[in-house]
């Protein structure tokens, strides 16, 4: 209730929701396709693996979460048409709608770790040999709540 009284989104128990993070804000190359190590792949890539996400979920919800231009994710749009493009919005929102998703899809920003470290029961696909998610001993039974598949 509290989410909802604050704005936010709250995922019916029917609705899977897929979201998208693309660092790109703060560390811009000028060219989508080879972003900044950040961003943990190109923006098509995101974008094919989404749509195979997508295939295999389908009536899913896809959010995309990004800072820029709207002209700067055309491509990702083309490939999924049914994204929302959430761009330069408050950052809370990003977060709660990570919280709440069934799969996330992100590079190494600590932006986009945070989230999928609040996510309660999700697939994270990110690189999958970043030490933000590796898992000491005494942290096994926290590191439950989502599954790691390669980016």
């Amino acid at each position: 209730k509290a989410r909802v009284a604050a704005g936010g989104l709250q995922r019916p128990p029917f609705e899977f929701w897929i979201s998208v993070h693309f660092c790109w804000g703060d560390v811009p190359t000028g060219n989508s396709e080879r972003p900044n190590f950040r961003a943990g792949s190109s923006l098509s890539n995101f974008a094919f693996k989404t749509a195979q996400y997508l295939k295999a979920n389908p009536g899913a919800r896809v959010f995309f979460f990004s800072e820029g231009p709207t002209e700067t994710f055309a491509p990702f749009q083309k490939i999924v048409p049914s994204g929302e493009l959430h761009l330069n919005g408050p950052w809370q929102t990003a977060i709660d709608t990570f919280s709440q998703s069934n799969i996330l899809l992100g590079g190494p920003s600590s932006f986009f770790v945070i989230g999928a470290h609040l996510c309660n029961n999700c697939t994270v696909v990110t690189l999958t040999k970043n030490v933000k998610f590796s898992v000491k001993p005494s942290e096994i039974s926290f590191s439950k709540h989502h599954r790691l598949q390669s980016l």
